[in-house]
This record gives structure tokens, C-alpha cells and sequence, in this order.
């Protein structure tokens, strides 16, 4: 059975001493050492000699927090949800506002089903820090798994299971859905209707799986034989088509999902993706349009507008779109909208701009290969040889084919 991911548990909490080091001794000396690579363990799902290391760490170093928190995440891990608990409580006690102990005590709650002790952690969590992703999920979870045991829904049940409505107490859900898939669809009791949901809730459970793209478009196509009106299933089938570079294939079942569902924005945007990659740039400007009608002021629209914009040599109109990307931004997008308007800025010819905007992008994502190539081209440009050269080494260095897009993009030094 899986669980979330231990690097991310580690991850959740912030304590005195808790920086791991990039590569521990291979003979620790110190507490930090055992600690350190008692969390390299738990990445390499070596939870036996994680616990190891971390109790040493707490012999030299009693009271030291970030080793409880990840002896806590490998127990956890371990399935010894008892110690996993008690090392969050050895935490609290010392540092009653920890939250990161508060989400991994949740979270270990949870997967014990006692759901009312993990609301009351994640609430708790939440007061203390406001907003906090992974204990705003947690205590969905939590609320929902009560909900839904309050609601009738008995340990076991397939269907649930295949809905993606499995119990944390219960395991992984991706992995429970797919079990659950397939008993429904081995039953012989399900309805054409039904069996259709059970192959498509499969598919969507074997993305993530080890049989991966292959098996999830044959149970996606199997949704679409039983189901010739489904939406959805097009849709993601469309959407694995585009990931694989297939874009042919990802329009053709996307046009479909769209026939199906005008109100799609997601379809839109990956069709229009998939037209900018063909380099059918009004088709893609027309979908990237549409997406704002159906969500305006939608950032990522607006950055691929601008994208399909410098593919067509439509400068200006690329550069305000790119503006839009920013000013609605909430994460990534800003990133690579400075990025795509610098390449716009530099294709224009306004050399001193593009380096101003790769700038930018590179204080949000230092290691971002397009900008450092983009900055090396202007650069050299706006006769910086050596600048722009030492910036296109590091692009190569990170991503060595990264010419191979830019240059279509009429990117070149």
C-alpha cells in the first residue's frame, strides 16, 4: 500500500535544524548526520534503517525535533501508526505551535480512521497557519471520510473504491480505484452505463500506475465503445494523445470532447496547445480565446495566447497578452510569461527589454534553460558576446537540446 509521499511528509515541517544535508557521511558523527541520512532512508523507502538512524540521532541529541518528525514519517510508513503518533506528541510537547507535527499527526489520524483527532489537528494546524495547503487537504479528506462513513458507506465497498472514494484508513485510493474497477468490471453486473464509469474511473487510476499510458487508453477506449457520447473520456483520452506529442490524435479526440461539451475550457486549452505545436497559430489563438470567454481573466489563456502569438510574429499583441498572464498570475504562469515575453521583446528587436524580462523569470525559477537561452541571444544581440555565450553554456548545460524549440521560434544568437 502506498502513502503520501515521504519526501513531501518530510517536507511539511520547518523546525530548528531540520536543513538536510545534500549527502550525509557515509559514517555519521553527529545528530544531524543520523538525521540526515535517516531521511535519505525514507526516500529510498529504506523505513528499517531510517527509524535506525533516527533514534541514534535522538541518543546524541535528545529533544531534536526534525529527527521525531521523521522517525514519525518512517513509522508512519512502516505502518506503526502508535509510534508514528507519539513521536508528533514528542514534538507538541516541546513546541506546541509545530505545525508540520500538527499535519503529520493528522494525517496519521486519518489513517488510523479516527477522523475526529485529525480534524481537530488539521484545524488547529490551519489557525496557526493560515491557509496551509496540506492541511487544508487533509481536513477535506478527513471531513468527507466522516461524511461518507456517517452517510452508510461500509469498508470494502468496490464501488466506492472505483469513484475515488476509498477511505485514507482504507490505503492509496489511486490503487484502491483500480482495484475496485476491476472487480466491477469482472462482476458481470454492471450495466453498459455503469461499466463504461468503471473503465473510465480505471483509466483515470492507471495514469498513475505502473501499465501507465498503455493501459489507461485501452480502458478509455473501452468507456467510449460502451459510451459513444462521452465527454470525458475523450477528453483525457485527448490529453494523454498530447502529452505523447500526438497531436493529431489529441485534437481529433479533443474536437470531439468539445463537440460533446462546448463548456469545456480545459479542452479548448489543450487543443490549442496542440495546434501551437503544429504551428497553426490562429486555430490555437481562436481556442486560447475561447478559454476566456468560459473563464475570463484565466492567466494560463492569456500565456498561451501570448505563446501562439510569438509563433505567429504577432509581437505586440504576444507582449499584452503576456502582461495579462502576469497581472492575473497566482504561481507558475508568471514565470513563463516574462520568460515568452522576453522572447517577444527580443524577436522585436528591444534587446534591453527581453534581458529585463528573462530576468525576472530567472529570480522565479534560477534554473530555467529557456530564459538563460533567451537572455544569452539577447544579450548577443545587444553585443554582450561573452555575457551571451556564458548564459546559452548554462541553457545547454541544463537542458542540452534546448535550442531545438527556441530556434523555431526564430530564437537564435
Amino acid at each position: 500500500m502506498r502513502i503520501l509521499s515521504a519526501v513531501a511528509i518530510v517536507a511539511i515541517v520547518v523546525v530548528a535544524g531540520a536543513a538536510l544535508a545534500a549527502s550525509p557521511p557515509a559514517q555519521p558523527q553527529s545528530a544531524q548526520d543520523y538525521r540526515d541520512r535517516c531521511s535519505l532512508r525514507i526516500d529510498k523507502s529504506d523505513y528499517d534503517g531510517a527509524v535506525a538512524d533516527c533514534t541514534q540521532a535522538l541518543a546524541l541529541e535528545p529533544g531534536y525535533l526534525a529527527a521525531y518528525h521523521s522517525r514519525a514519517v518512517a513509522y508512519m510508513a512502516k505502518n506503526d501508526n502508535d509510534k508514528a503518533i507519539a513521536d508528533c506528541d514528542a514534538i507538541l510537547k516541546q513546541k506546541p505551535d509545530a505545525v508540520g507535527a500538527l499535519v503529520l499527526r493528522g494525517l496519521i489520524y486519518s489513517k488510523k480512521g479516527d477522523y475526529d483527532r485529525a480534524i481537530a489537528d488539521f484545524e488547529q494546524a490551519l489557525k496557526l497557519q493560515p491557509g496551509f495547503g496540506m492541511a487544508q487537504g487533509g481536513l477535506a479528506e478527513a471531513k468527507a471520510a466522516k461524511e461518507r462513513l456517517a452517510q452508510g458507506q461500509k469498508l470494502g465497498d468496490p464501488r466506492a473504491w472505483c469513484d475515488g472514494k476509498a477511505l485514507p484508513q482504507e490505503g492509496f485510493v489511486r490503487d484502491l480505484q483500480f482495484k475496485g474497477c476491476t472487480t466491477l468490471i469482472q462482476s458481470g453486473k454492471e450495466t453498459p452505463a455503469d461499466l463504461a464509469r468503471d473503465y473510465f474511473n480505471r483509466g483515470s487510476a492507471r495514469e498513475f500506475s505502473d501499465d501507465g499510458k498503455a493501459g489507461a487508453l485501452a480502458d478509455y477506449d473501452e468507456a467510449i465503445k460502451l459510451k459513444p457520447d462521452y465527454a470525458e473520456a475523450y477528453y483525457r483520452r485527448g490529453t494523454m494523445h498530447w502529452v505523447d506529442k500526438d497531436y493529431d490524435g489529441a485534437i481529433a479526440d479533443l474536437t470531439q470532447a468539445i463537440k460533446l461539451d462546448p463548456k469545456h475550457p480545459v479542452a479548448y486549452g489543450y487543443r490549442g496547445s496542440s495546434y501551437t505545436a503544429k504551428g497553426q497559430y490562429d486555430l490555437a489563438i481562436a481556442d486560447f480565446e475561447d478559454v476566456l470567454k468560459l473563464r475570463p481573466n484565466d492567466a494560463d489563456a492569456y500565456l498561451n495566447l501570448c505563446r501562439a502569438n510569438v509563433g505567429k510574429g504577432t509581437y505586440d499583441r504576444a507582449i499584452a497578452d503576456c502582461d495579462q498572464a502576469i497581472k492575473y498570475s497566482q504561481t507558475s504562469e508568471a514565470t513563463e510569461a516574462y520568460n515568452s515575453r522576453g522572447d517577444a521583446h527580443v524577436l522585436k528587436g528591444d534587446y534591453a527589454a527581453a534581458i529585463a524580462d528573462y530576468d525576472q523569470a530567472l529570480n522565479r525559477w534560477p534554473d530555467y534553460p529557456q530564459a538563460f537561452y533567451g537572455r544569452g541571444v539577447a544579450k548577443v544581440k545587444n553585443g554582450d558576446a561573452a555575457g551571451g555565450k556564458a548564459d546559452i553554456d548554462e541553457a545547454r548545460k541544463r537542458q542540452p537540446d534546448v535550442e531545438t524549440d527556441e530556434a523555431r521560434l526564430g530564437l537564435k544568437p
